[in-house]
C-alpha cells in the first residue's frame, strides 16, 4: 500500500435520486483511506470510478455495495467505506 489519508472525504459529483441524500465516504469514521500505485488512485476512488462507468449500476445502493465490497477485498478489510443516508432529493458522492 502506497499511502494513507484520513477518511471521511466526500467526492462532489452529484446524481439525482428519489427523496434521499446519500453521502459515500472512503472509510469509516476514525479510519484512514489507503492508496496504491497499482490503481493510480486510492482504492475508494478507483472503485467508485469503475462503478460510475458501469451502466448496470445506477442506484446509490448498487454503487455503494459495489465500491464497499471491492475496497474491503482489495485492502483485506483495512479500509471499509461508509455511507450516511439523509433527507430528500439528491445523492452525493
Amino acid at each position: 500500500m502506497s499511502g494513507e489519508r484520513p477518511g471521511r472525504m466526500r467526492i462532489t459529483s452529484t446524481l439525482k435520486a428519489r427523496r434521499k441524500q446519500v453521502y459515500l465516504f472512503s472509510s469509516q469514521d476514525g479510519h484512514v483511506s489507503l492508496e496504491t500505485d497499482d490503481y493510480r488512485h486510492g482504492y475508494f476512488t478507483y472503485h467508485l470510478l469503475q462503478a460510475w462507468n458501469n451502466e448496470k449500476l445506477r442506484r446509490a445502493d448498487e454503487i455503494f455495495h459495489y465500491v464497499w465490497s471491492r475496497v474491503k477485498e482489495d485492502t483485506n478489510d483495512r479500509q471499509i467505506p461508509d455511507r450516511d443516508i439523509r433527507h430528500e432529493n439528491i445523492v452525493i458522492f
